[in-house]
This record gives structure tokens, sequence and C-alpha cells, in this order.
């Protein structure tokens, strides 16, 4: 965490996700009070712009 970004009211984390190998890691910001949910929701939103993503329906 590179808290030298952070606000009082903001902090700036950098997260990653490990897959078969590879690693995707991404810097987001979140408030300082924000909840594990919080947290991975914006996590999980900044990795989301940064991947391709695609839904099949299966049934």
């Amino acid at each position: 965490m590179q808290e030298w970004l952070s606000t009082p009211q903001s902090a700036f984390y950098s997260g990653f996700m490990a897959h078969a190998g590879e690693r995707l890691q991404v810097d987001f910001m979140v408030p300082r009070d924000a909840s594990q949910e919080a947290l991975d929701s914006a996590f999980l939103n900044t990795l989301a712009q940064q991947v391709e993503i695609e839904y099949f329906r299966i049934g």
C-alpha cells in the first residue's frame, strides 16, 4: 500500500489476483472506512476495466 497517495477521506490500495500462473495487479482508492465488501467491489470493478470479461449462458 502506498500511504503517501492516500487522503484523510480515502485510502489507496494495490491488489492482485493470481490464476494459472498469471498475476493481475490493479491500484484503486476507497473511503478509509470501507467495509471488506466495498474493498472487494472496488478491486473487482478496477480489475474488470483491465481485462476482457464475457458471459455465456449455459442451460
